[in-house]
């Protein structure tokens, strides 16, 4: 499947070849104006998602030699974020509390959750400093406490999201304008559920 969306006007769009490449392609043709301002919504979740957020970034234990150069770029990621916006911070949590964002390869709780024996087969010194020194129970057990309390976060970031997206809807500034973001969704969700799928 083949979309494709023209930024400019729609005549231009079709005399380009860019609708015929969709037809071709058995996907759908977009135009947008590419000049239109977007504009960042603020909501009342945002704050206390980002605390959710920070709350998260705790259950994050690094370890190997390269841990803590991962770990720190995390926290300079989320630093940026909020330099933006608190929305755009927000907006950033929301797709950490996803089970898609996985860093097993510098922390131990998704390390863990990856490969059951990891804890056995990784040597006390390259273990984060929450779990060095430990006993083979208290480290499972410290590990199983991480996760517990990162499931809580994640789930909390995503309760507050429902919401936030719902305000977001509600309060958007009217315009007939559509943004490279409304199209691809609008495509995706049309091609979606040709193949079955249902979006609540």
């Amino acid at each position: 499947v083949i979309n494709t969306i023209h930024c400019g006007d729609s005549l231009t769009g079709v005399l380009g070849f860019w609708e015929d490449g969709a037809i071709k392609g058995n996907g759908k043709y977009f135009f947008i104006n590419h000049n239109s301002k977007q504009y960042d919504i603020p909501t009342p979740y945002d704050s206390m998602i980002g605390v959710y957020n920070d709350s998260l970034n705790t259950t994050y234990w690094s370890f190997g030699s390269a841990g803590a150069t991962y770990k720190a770029n995390q926290l300079e990621q989320d630093n940026n974020a909020i330099k933006m916006s608190k929305s755009v911070k927000a907006k950033r949590a929301v797709s950490k509390s996803k089970g898609v964002y996985d860093n097993k390869k510098w922390d131990a709780v998704d390390a863990m959750k990856n490969d059951t024996a990891w804890i056995t087969k990784t040597k006390d010194e390259e273990l984060p400093s929450q779990l060095k020194g430990k006993k083979p129970e208290e480290k499972k057990m410290a590990l199983d406490s991480a996760a517990k309390k990162r499931a809580f976060f994640s789930s909390q970031i995503n309760r507050l999201n429902i919401l936030r997206e719902e305000f977001i809807r509600n309060n958007r500034p009217v315009t007939s304008e559509r943004s490279l973001g409304m199209a691809l969704v609008d495509a995706i969700h049309r091609q979606a559920m040709v193949k079955g799928y249902v979006f609540e």
